[in-house]
């Protein structure tokens, strides 16, 4: 990874261009890094590293009348150029991608949210179909997509738990959760099995592995197992008489607004967040491969 300079993006008909003021950093971003995901798409070289973005409007492609220049914004910014990411001065993404930036968080909070949130909106809500009353069990509760699906989820008015290593449990029951397990020195199926004798109505998966192997007999019949990390057997649900589904993110501007006014309402807690300036992104995408990251790290490419 490099600094070096590459001409504006300039926005198409329906795209607005962003000054970016803050990047968030995502566990997708030292995949691409290292060519782990070579296989879903090709790209050019250089390859801008970035998917999540809060800055400012700078320019208006044609068609575009939801925003002004000058507007505080916030993205998911995958799209079909995937090689000019968010780790920049400036980025151009479809409008519709784009929501205004909740009023109660600066720059470096808002970046650290898009992707992550949108994750977990999906795998619980358009997904899961979480509702009132129902529990939900979250692996990886302080990651970055655990730390806003913890809230998010007891914001929708569920019973949540969630698994987090010793060190962690604190923060997570810090987000709300009503119960947090241990998953190095506890049985995670026999401390769910206390909380839930009947199973959770819904998994969110954010670490795979054991604890995905494991959730399939967490789950009650009818409820539904999501992972974001790996695509769970779909043979195993069926033999448990479950729903499996693997969530992969889309880009949404209409969710992203709903998102923005849970934060402003207080509704939903926003995670840590951490800055590093743009120059040590190679250094955060170390971090983020290390999992050495509470809540979310975001890149300062401006003050905004």
């Amino acid at each position: 990874m490099v600094l070096r300079d590459l001409p504006d993006p300039r926005p198409k008909p329906g795209e607005i261009a962003i000054d970016v003021v803050c990047a968030g950093v995502n566990p997708v971003d030292w995949k691409v890094r290292d060519g782990a995901l070579k296989k879903y798409f090709t790209l050019p070289f250089p390859i801008v590293l970035g998917y999540d973005v809060a800055g400012r409007v700078a320019e208006l492609g044609e068609g575009v009348t939801a925003f002004e220049i000058g507007d505080p914004v916030f993205a998911c910014c995958i799209a079909s150029d995937v090689a000019r990411g968010t780790f920049a001065t400036k980025v151009a993404i479809e409008a519709i991608h784009a929501a205004q930036m909740p009023q109660t968080l600066t720059f470096a909070q808002a970046a650290g949210i898009p992707l992550a949130a949108l994750t977990a909106w999906q795998a619980l809500h358009d997904t899961a179909g979480l509702r009132k009353n129902q529990t939900v069990l979250i692996h990886a509760a302080a990651g970055g997509v655990g730390s806003l699906a913890v809230p998010m989820a007891k914001a929708a008015g569920a019973r949540v738990f969630g698994t987090a290593s010793a060190a962690n449990t604190d923060y997570v029951r810090g987000l709300g959760a009503d119960a947090v397990i241990d998953y190095r020195s506890e049985d995670v199926a026999a401390a769910v099995g206390r909380l839930a004798p009947e199973g959770v109505d819904v998994v969110l998966d954010g670490a795979g592995g054991g604890l995905l192997a494991q959730s399939f007999g967490l789950v009650k019949r009818g409820g539904m197992l999501t992972s974001i990390v790996a695509e769970p057997d779909a043979t195993l649900g069926a033999r448990h008489g479950i729903n499996v589904a693997w969530v992969s993110v889309a880009p949404n501007g209409a969710e992203l607004k709903a998102i923005a006014g849970l934060i402003d309402q207080g509704a939903l807690r926003v995670p840590a967040t951490e800055e590093l300036p743009l120059d040590r992104a190679a250094a955060a995408l170390e971090r983020s491969k290390a999992k050495h990251v509470r809540g979310k790290l975001v890149l300062r490419v401006s003050a905004g």
